[in-house]
């Protein structure tokens, strides 16, 4: 299992029904990669960025999250621009989870 760190900017964890729980992990090997997990609390089973768009993992961080309802969050999302660059965007992307 990767050490890292547990956060959740501020944001409410828990979906509307409370029955999902989500935060950001910060691995301590990257601290650029945050990845947003959802832990389904029923199961006990997690997703991790399950819905990044192909291709855009190595680029990207989810930088904070918002749910929208039971099986949506609304997040914003840094990514770099270039590979030797040290500029980023920033946009927002909606995460529906299955």
């Amino acid at each position: 299992m990767r050490e890292g760190t547990l956060c959740d900017r501020d944001a409410d964890p828990f979906s509307p029904d409370g029955t999902r729980f989500a935060y950001l992990f910060v691995p301590n090997d990257d601290t650029y990669q945050r990845d947003l997990v959802v832990v389904d609390l029923d199961t006990m089973t997690q997703q991790v960025n399950q819905t990044l768009p192909v291709g855009t993992k190595e680029d990207t961080s989810v930088l904070s999250f918002v749910w929208l309802d039971n099986q949506t969050l609304f997040t914003t999302v840094a990514q770099s621009i270039g590979s030797f660059s040290n500029q980023e965007i920033y946009t927002t992307w909606t995460y529906h989870l299955s």
